[in-house]
């Protein structure tokens, strides 16, 4: 696998994130409360 692919993954969960305004927190523990 290219680093690159990892970068882009990121960036694709990061936008993900931002799109959902913190609607993937199901997917990790309710730190944000």
């Amino acid at each position: 696998m290219k680093p690159l692919t990892g970068l882009v993954v990121l960036l694709v969960m990061l936008f993900g994130l931002a799109a959902c305004g913190g609607g993937a927190a199901p997917a990790a523990p309710p730190k944000s409360r």
